[in-house]
C-alpha cells in the first residue's frame, strides 16, 4: 500500500494527491524497519528527481510521519535482531 501511495504522489493534476501525505505518514509508522528504510530511500530518490509539487507532497508525508510518531506504539513493530546487528557494527 505504501509503495502505491508513493507512486500516486507523482500523479499530477489530481486533487486527491493532497490527501495522500497524511495517510502515508501514518502507514509508514507500521512498516517493518527494513521496509521503512526502503520507503525512506525511495522518498530520498524521488525528492532529488521530482518537480516542486511532488517535493512538497513528500515533505508533507515526512511531516505527517513525525506528527504521528508520539502516539505510535513502536514496541509492537520493532525488529530486535536488526537492532542487535546495528549495535555490533
Amino acid at each position: 500500500v505504501a509503495v502505491e501511495l508513493i507512486r500516486a504522489l507523482e500523479i499530477q493534476g489530481y486533487r486527491f494527491t493532497d490527501y495522500i501525505p497524511h495517510y502515508l505518514g501514518q502507514i509508514a509508522l507500521f512498516l517493518q524497519p527494513v521496509e521503512l528504510d526502503e520507503l525512506i530511500d525511495d522518498l530520498c530518490e524521488k525528492i532529488k528527481q521530482s518537480n516542486i509539487q511532488v517535493k512538497t507532497l513528500i515533505l508533507k508525508t515526512v511531516g505527517a510521519c513525525i506528527c504521528n510518531y508520539p502516539g505510535f506504539t513502536y514496541s509492537s513493530c520493532i525488529d530486535f535482531s536488526r537492532m542487535r546487528r546495528q549495535n555490533h557494527t
